[in-house]
């Protein structure tokens, strides 16, 4: 794989797009601290893989935070080749959401799910981890300081990453030997249980029980059939007892009802005799005579005649009216002529309370108007203070027309000052960015007789600063005036805008006030209307209380005239009344002889004798029952505990069936078991001796690339060699790298850690390119971010010729705070025949800015 380009926006200190490229054999970076020169190489990373160092493996950050202040998202593309291939990939983050991605090949999209992407740049075209590509093709100095600087026991687990040992170590690790073994001596331990719980059990003991308990559940049954036909036998004779009981209850109760017949009808001889003697005292203490009764009656109904037909007819019920007039009284008619009379006063009653339910709705109408009216009043209160509060804005609308004068050149006004105010913003943008640039020059030629411009590249001689100053000061005068008469504008904008608010929001107050004054008028005339219907049904109530008073004068007197007519006339019947009673003490006294004769034909002593006995031997016969039934029930509760105890042996049988069964298959499992942990164990110890092939296999191949590299970057004589052995650790099957170095002298230093710091950073730089080199891998570039600060010029030269002859990577990326070290290495890639591109990046206002490239 080689990089063709990449573009970035809001990315860390990129608030503008960047696009570098990346296609020549050697790239440099250069810039001072914070510029953003590692942030391109986060760039390349984040595009390869989705993720970076500090996200996936550090989690130390998020992808949002790589998101900067001005922008909402990051976008980052790059292009790239694969065995002439042509490839983009594409990944753009919102904040908050989630990571987008695309890849093209041969620009047709291949896959767009960020999962999809990952899998086929990691795994199909750089064939390489995030975790490996950060320690031997983007080289970090913290990766070197972590090589150089770190235990031997670090040192070993990053190497044995790199080399792949240490997922041979990771699968002997998780082959679960213990974990069999401790499978194995629990079903050992689970089948001594069993063998214990079978014996407990005791099977042949529980199969005994059962058969004692099924024959006394025979018994007990032979037992409740005989109660049985006891019981039966005892029903039997109970239900000729009842039989022969209700014969005799029959008769007796025969008896009693002619003794209760006989009381009934002497009682009744006793009322009707002293309703006879009642009769005759009130008919004498009434001291008048039937004709006088009857003359009395017929003069009180005639009077009643003549007021009735009076109100009938000023109640205009004619039919009834008619009936009465037509009706001539008479004693053969007296019922008749109070039946009629009474038919009327029923109308003129019923007439009276349609008139009192008019009353009434004409009360709840008038009663309904009044509210109906003081809910008007009530608002035309309300319409009224309102009026008064909205009349003050009514002036402040006229003051505001006058100031404004019409509304749509006011707003026309307002326009054309923010337009101004834009154009001045921006010509104060372009003015801050010219005195910031101007500024950078004159910084610049206070050091340096001649520069190049950033911004055409021609030269800019020390004569010139002279003109620059002159021009910088102009701008500044310039940009001074500007913003004054921007300060200006801005007063005046401000102004407009209160105006027309006031203006709109006086406008709805001056629509509202003209409604309210029309709803005022309306309110007015409904009140009035209301006030009239009112004092009519003021009229038409009075007129209506005292008809209905009248009525009820008439209604009560008709009715007690009526009852002392019907008292008087009631005194006749009285005469038919006592002829009557008569004749029915003569008929009681008829009936009473003939049952004293029925009852003297009767012994009852010897009837009540018989039927005491049939209730005693029925109660004898019933207690034997409820024994019967206390004996079948104790009988039946016996069974229900042997059958439960029954049930409980069988499934202790079952348990025991089942304890068997697991017993064999746990058994078998065993037998299962201990031949797979003998299989794991020779499994692991072959794991464990295939690491140690590619462990010692892995360790001659790195010392001779590493002593290969360490020679052509190391300039000085004396270190001749780096060697390097497997020890074991304190940890049984565990080995540690230790690094020894040999001198010119003869002398054997036993640890990395004896040498210098540059000499500590240059082994950590021949391990890494060792590993590059030895690696599978299809990354046809290096990277390298800030590489050896702390080793001297001869060795950086040296480093550098080393890079400039193609032994190792196509391609080479490089960013240094050191501009003397990129220039060198410039003429390296000139001296080798290689393309280069040098990208400076310096800070701006707002971000990082990438100037122009130096040197191809």
């Amino acid at each position: 794989m080689l990089l063709r380009s990449i573009e970035i926006y809001g990315f860390r200190c990129f608030t503008e797009t960047v696009k570098l490229d990346l296609s020549s054999e050697l790239t440099l970076i250069v810039g001072p601290v914070g510029v953003g020169k590692s942030t391109i190489l986060n760039a390349i990373e984040l595009a390869l893989y989705g993720a970076t160092y500090e996200t996936n493996i550090e989690k130390s950050a998020k992808l949002d935070d790589y998101i900067n202040n001005i922008s909402n998202h990051f976008r980052i593309a790059l292009d790239f080749v694969v065995d002439g291939v042509e490839y983009r990939v594409e990944r753009k983050k919102l904040k908050d959401k989630s990571l987008k991605s695309i890849l093209y090949k041969e620009r047709q999209k291949i896959a767009s799910t960020t999962s999809q992407v990952n899998r086929i740049i990691s795994e199909e075209l750089l064939k390489i981890s995030l975790e490996n590509f950060v320690r031997y093709i983007l080289i970090r100095h913290r990766s070197l300081e972590t090589l150089a600087y770190g235990s031997p026991l670090r040192r070993t687990i990053i190497l044995d990453k790199m080399l792949g040992i240490d997922a041979f170590r990771r699968i002997a690790a998780s082959i679960p030997v213990k974990k069999i073994d401790e499978v194995k001596n629990n079903i050992a331990f689970k089948m001594k249980q069993i063998e214990r719980d079978i014996s407990y059990l005791n099977k042949n003991e529980i199969i005994q029980k059962i058969k004692l308990y099924e024959h006394k559940i025979n018994e007990l049954k032979e037992n409740i059939n005989k109660l049985n036909e006891e019981e039966k036998d005892i029903l039997g004779k109970i239900s000729e007892i009842d039989k022969k009981i209700i014969e005799i209850s029959s008769i007796y109760g025969k008896i009693k009802e002619k003794e209760r017949l006989k009381e009934k009808l002497i009682k009744k001889l006793e009322n009707l005799s002293g309703r006879k003697h009642q009769l005759e005292a009130d008919l004498k203490a009434l001291g008048q005579s039937k004709e006088e009764i009857i003359e009395e009656a017929i003069y009180q109904l005639e009077s009643i005649k003549a007021e009735l037909s009076g109100f009938l007819a000023d109640l205009l019920l004619g039919d009834e009216l008619e009936k009465i007039e037509k009706i001539t009284i008479s004693l053969d008619n007296v019922d008749e002529v109070i039946k009629t009379f009474r038919k009327a006063y029923f109308s003129i009653e019923n007439k009276s309370s349609y008139l009192q339910s008019e009353l009434s709705k004409l009360i709840r109408q008038k009663s309904k108007l009044e509210a109906i009216k003081d809910s008007k009043q009530a608002q035309l209160s309300d319409v009224i203070s309102e009026i008064e509060f909205l009349e003050s804005s009514e002036k402040e609308f006229s003051h505001i027309l006058a100031k404004i004068g019409d509304i749509e050149n006011a707003k026309k006004n307002l326009k054309k000052i923010e337009n101004e105010l834009s154009i001045i913003d921006n010509i104060l943008k372009e003015d801050d960015c010219r005195i910031a640039l101007i500024r950078k020059i004159l910084g610049q030629l206070k050091s340096k007789d001649r520069i190049k411009c950033p911004i055409c590249c021609k030269d800019i001689l020390q004569n010139e600063k002279e003109h620059l100053e002159q021009h910088l000061n102009e701008i500044i005068k310039s940009k001074s005036e500007l913003f004054i008469k921007r300060e200006k504008l801005l007063a005046e904008m401000e102004e407009y805008k209160q105006l027309l608010n006031k203006y709109e929001e006086l406008s709805e107050k001056i629509n509202r006030l003209e409604e309210l004054r029309l709803l005022k008028s309306s309110i007015e005339s409904e009140i009035d209307a209301i006030e009239e219907r009112i004092n009519e049904l003021d009229k038409e109530i009075e007129e209506l209380e005292y008809k209905l008073n009248d009525l009820r004068n008439f209604l009560s007197g008709f009715r007690r005239r009526l009852s002392k007519i019907e008292d008087k006339l009631s005194y006749l019947s009285k005469y038919d009344e006592i002829s009557k009673i008569e004749r029915e003490i003569e008929t009681l006294k008829e009936q009473l002889d003939k049952l004293d004769l029925e009852l003297k034909e009767v012994n009852i002593e010897t009837i009540v004798s018989e039927r005491v006995r049939l209730i005693n031997e029925k109660k004898s016969l019933n207690k034997r029952l409820i024994e019967i039934k206390r004996l079948r029930n104790k009988y039946l509760e016996e069974i229900n505990y042997y059958t439960k105890e029954i049930s409980s042996a069988k499934k202790k049988l079952g348990l025991i069936a089942e304890l068997e069964k697991e017993y064999s298959k746990l058994s078998e499992k065993y037998s299962k078991i201990s031949e797979l942990a003998e299989r794991f164990s020779r499994i692991k110890e072959a794991y464990i001796k295939a690491q140690d092939v590619i462990r010692n296999e892995s360790i001659t191949k790195i010392i001779n690339t590493i002593n290969s590299i360490f020679e052509k970057i190391y300039v000085h004589p004396d270190v001749i060699e780096i060697n390097l052995k497997a020890v074991e650790a304190e940890k049984k099957g565990r080995y540690k790298y230790m690094f020894y170095v040999k001198r010119s002298d003869g002398a054997v230093i036993p640890s990395i850690q004896f040498l210098s710091d540059g000499q500590k950073i240059l082994f950590a730089f021949s391990l890494v390119f060792a590993l590059n080199k030895i690696s599978p891998h299809s990354a046809d570039f290096i990277i390298f971010d800030d590489p050896l600060p702390n080793i001297d010029e001869e060795l950086k030269k040296s480093l550098g010729k080393l890079l400039g002859s193609r032994e190792f990577s196509k391609q080479v990326i490089i960013t240094t705070q050191s501009e003397n070290y990129a220039k060198y290495l410039e003429e390296i890639a000139k001296e080798h025949g290689l393309s280069c591109k040098t990208y400076e990046l310096a800070h701006s206002k707002g971000g990082s800015i990438l100037l122009a490239g130096t040197f191809k």
